[in-house]
């Protein structure tokens, strides 16, 4: 539902919910364990959204302590800020697809990898996602050829303007 708010409301924000667990010694399937940790990694490109999502989060766990009288840290936030990457290369990266004849969208990530590395050193930096189908990072994704050539005819025309 939070999250819907944060959707509806044009606030771009996500959350992936990482490890799940309990201590596997005290987690037998007649006993309630008594302890579960989770990592969760927020993002977006709206500061003030990141900022009010961590707080209404913090609420959350606060209502969950006293509805249901158990104890919830949400720990430090050590997620990274957003980085706003190199605008000319992504116009020359949008021109490049359409001369390539692809259709290509726009949208926020929030996916930072090493690319903010050589953003915040200078160097221009864009990312281009190439569609998949299944769970991404898993043996389960798995990326159409053709899906692949045109992400390569992307490059091959981005190429002719440098």
């Amino acid at each position: 539902e939070l999250f819907r708010e944060f959707a509806d409301a044009g606030r771009h924000v996500m959350a992936t919910f990482g490890v799940v667990g309990t201590d596997p010694a005290n987690a037998v399937w007649s006993r309630v364990p008594g302890e579960c940790r989770f990592t969760l990694d927020i993002r977006g490109t709206d500061l003030d959204a990141l900022t009010a999502l961590r707080r209404r989060l913090g609420d959350l766990a606060d209502e969950a302590e006293s509805l249901w009288r158990v104890a919830v840290e949400l720990g430090e936030d050590t997620g990274p800020q957003p980085g706003f990457l190199d605008a000319a290369l992504h116009a020359r990266m949008r021109r490049a697809a359409a001369s390539a004849g692809i259709d290509a969208q726009v949208f926020p990530s929030g996916s930072g990898h090493d690319a903010l590395a050589f953003h915040h050193a200078g160097i221009p930096t864009g990312f281009m996602f190439v569609r998949s189908e299944g769970a991404g990072h898993t043996p389960e994704e798995a990326m159409a050829m053709s899906d692949l050539e045109s992400a390569c005819r992307i490059l091959a025309a981005l190429a002719m303007t440098l």
